[in-house]
């Protein structure tokens, strides 16, 4: 895995569809499906093709197979705009992050995580901060390929 770059980003808001997913029973493939049926017609949005995957933030102890947890796929838009029937709206904090580049396919996404936290985490000098973090699906993302890039933002705190 890549060194991660660091960037700060203000608040801002998402209009999407979620689901209640565990990483055993994943619902998230499906919620994508849906998505990207609707994705184009969303209100407002602020760069039209950039999708956005938020992991809302949950206490958790220790994260298992079955821990549930929240997942909003949806596209970043004005900080005024209101969700239409049928979708919902996620604020999320400024924060500073970790970006970490995940390559190829999906597949493997949770060794990029298993990575970020186990490896990365442990050696940095920073800790995951209390708030949402959020997958960006740009342009170089190509599902399936192994040339598809998509990018992991963990919000950061230096450690105490």
């Amino acid at each position: 895995m890549k060194a991660p770059r660091f960037a700060h980003k203000e608040s801002f808001r998402v209009i999407g569809i979620s689901c209640l997913s565990t990483l055993r029973n994943n619902t998230i493939p499906a919620l994508w499906d849906e998505f990207n049926k609707i994705c184009g017609t969303i209100p407002g949005m602020v760069e039209p093709h950039t999708a956005l995957g938020i992991c809302y933030y949950e206490k958790m102890e220790d994260m298992t197979e079955d821990t549930p947890f929240t997942y909003l796929a949806g596209m970043e838009v004005v900080s005024t705009q209101e969700a239409p029937a049928g979708l919902e709206s996620r604020d999320v904090p400024a924060a500073d992050y970790a970006v970490f580049e995940h390559q190829g396919s999906l597949d493997t996404l949770q060794q990029t995580y298993a990575s970020i936290y186990e490896d990365w985490f442990p050696q940095s000098g920073y800790q995951r901060k209390v708030a949402d973090d959020f997958e960006l699906y740009d342009s170089r993302f190509q599902f399936g390929k192994p040339e598809s890039v998509m990018e992991i933002w963990i919000p950061i705190e230096p450690l105490v």
